[in-house]
């Protein structure tokens, strides 16, 4: 389980998950690929004065995942989601000084399945404002 308590998300293998405080209690929500809806909501899961709420939150999330619905759905979704950092670096040679340039270490995994090797390395990279998708161009 990864924390990112910079945007309140938890990622595991299956899912990602977002935790809220409201109320005096701790919320969670779970990341879908529902088309009308981004999240859908999982239930209060403590109180915010608990001095263990993140292992609380912990356990229900391995509770849940345990399900055999649940992992079912996260099968079906046939999605892998990792968490990436991009690398930023100066440009040089002719280019302004503020000038910099954004690179990405995507896993071999994803490119084996896409079919990109050495001599085959084109790609599409759409952008629609919130999402970067690639795909391989055939």
């Amino acid at each position: 389980m990864i924390w990112n308590k910079n945007i309140d998300q938890i990622q595991t293998n299956l899912f990602t998950y977002y935790y809220y405080h409201e109320d005096e209690k701790i919320h969670l929500d779970i990341k879908t690929l529902d088309e009308h809806k981004d999240e859908s909501y999982l239930g209060m899961i403590c109180e915010s004065q608990d001095d263990d709420w993140e292992a609380k939150i912990e356990n229900f999330i391995r509770e849940y995942e345990a399900d055999e619905r649940n992992a079912k759905i996260a099968k079906s979704l046939n999605t892998e989601t990792r968490i990436a950092k991009i690398s930023i670096n100066k440009k040089g040679g002719t280019a302004s000084r503020e000038a910099v340039g954004y690179r990405l270490i995507l896993p071999n995994a994803w490119m084996n399945k896409l079919g990109i090797t050495e001599e085959s390395r084109e790609v599409i990279l759409s952008f629609d404002g919130e999402k970067i998708t690639i795909e391989k161009d055939h």
